[in-house]
């Protein structure tokens, strides 16, 4: 059901493609930090965390990027637990509001590297690429230089009626920069 969601939404936005102004292929770079929001199935943490980015923008409405990113980890009363690193790939719809504002979809996949450590025990980790998906406000500060604030869902993998460690549910509010040439 949810892979029949996606490819429907990627069909409405290779539509808007078709119809939306030629531009020229424009590459950026840029990275983002903030708050990282994980749960596994005994409890929750907010943490620091970042990513790197490089991307593609294709349109003015559509664009594609990778994200390579991280967190700090987080701490409860019976574990300690965190992404050791993740990997995002997602589309991007930019809405132009004016004004050098716009705001901006993600619609994706990331692949997590996950772990937990209960107090006294091995260290249990777990890989797996989950959906993910977001969106944000962007303000171009220059032609070349725009900032944002956004929310991502990097994924869903904690499991609270399984006593073993499948993996965090996973989300992150940033403050963001990208360079475009």
């Amino acid at each position: 059901m949810m892979i029949k969601r996606a490819w429907g939404i990627l069909a409405i936005l290779l539509g808007l493609l078709g119809q939306a102004q030629a531009v020229e292929m424009e590459p950026y770079v840029g990275g983002g930090i903030g708050a990282y929001l994980m749960t596994n199935n005994r409890g929750g943490d907010t943490v620091f965390g970042g990513y790197a980015l490089v991307g593609m923008q294709f349109t003015d409405l559509l664009g594609a990027e990778v994200r390579l990113g991280g967190s700090a980890n987080a701490n409860n009363a019976s574990s300690t637990y965190g992404i050791d690193w993740y990997t995002a790939y997602l589309l991007r719809g930019t809405i132009e509001l004016g004004q050098g504002l716009s705001v901006y979809g993600l619609l994706g996949a990331a692949t997590l590297a996950t772990f937990e450590q209960l107090r006294g025990a091995a260290k249990q980790k777990n890989t797996s690429t989950v959906f993910s998906g977001g969106g944000g406000i962007a303000y171009d500060y220059t032609d070349t230089i725009h900032a944002s604030v956004e929310g991502l869902f990097l994924g869903s993998n904690a499991d609270a009626r399984n006593p073993n460690f499948q993996g965090l549910d996973a989300g992150a509010i940033t403050f963001n920069v990208v360079i475009t040439r």
